[in-house]
């Protein structure tokens, strides 16, 4: 942030960590999201590609001149209130940085609220309506959301192959368990563990 004093936010990579057994992810939390390499040619580029999908979600700096600027977090969504609030920081022309590399850890854990898929659903349906349903957003970002919405409407109404396709993925995640969560953890995880007295 000191190096780019036009940043008006900045995010990071991370481990993720399981709480219980804490061993580390092999991937990183970002993995999954295949998030964008900065910088993209323009901010409505990169509004675009978050709108898609949240992959600024761990360890956000803001610069108070830019929470300001767009308020705070929208206590309505009591999941992705951080998603909608880095949506509005890119729409107002706050531009982000992301240094390089894993600079953070991720803990997961069984309570996550984000473990519940009924509800995650539900509110993705509710930030992806809020830009379909605005008559001043680009007609880009309109035929994203509303097609967004479509998915994720369904999700939330968890039909009997939503359901199945759910169940295919833990499956999955638990046939890749050997792969996904390798026995030793990183020298910079286990030096940080370790300095917090988490082992």
């Amino acid at each position: 942030m000191d190096a780019e004093p036009d940043a008006a936010f900045a995010y990071t990579d991370a481990w993720l960590l399981d709480d219980e057994t804490k061993r580390i992810r092999r991937t990183s939390t970002m993995y999954d999201l295949s998030p964008p390499s900065l910088p993209l040619p323009d901010l409505h580029t990169l509004f675009l590609r978050l709108l898609e999908g949240n992959f600024i979600y761990t360890s956000v700096t803001v610069r108070q001149h830019a929470f300001e600027q767009v308020g705070g977090y929208d206590e309505s969504l009591v999941i992705g209130e951080d998603w909608e609030h880095s949506l509005r920081m890119v729409a107002s022309g706050l531009r982000p940085i992301r240094p390089p590399g894993l600079l953070a850890i991720y803990r997961s854990h069984g309570s996550q609220l984000t473990g519940d898929m009924g509800r995650v659903a539900e509110q993705h349906v509710e930030v992806y309506r809020r830009f379909a349903e605005d008559p001043d957003c680009a007609p880009d970002v309109r035929e994203l959301a509303e097609r967004q919405l479509a998915y994720w409407t369904t999700r939330a109404n968890a039909t009997l192959a939503v359901r199945a396709r759910w169940l295919a993925f833990v499956i999955k995640r638990r046939l890749q368990r050997p792969w996904l969560w390798p026995p030793r953890r990183p020298a910079a995880v286990e030096r940080t563990l370790r300095a917090v007295g988490e082992i």
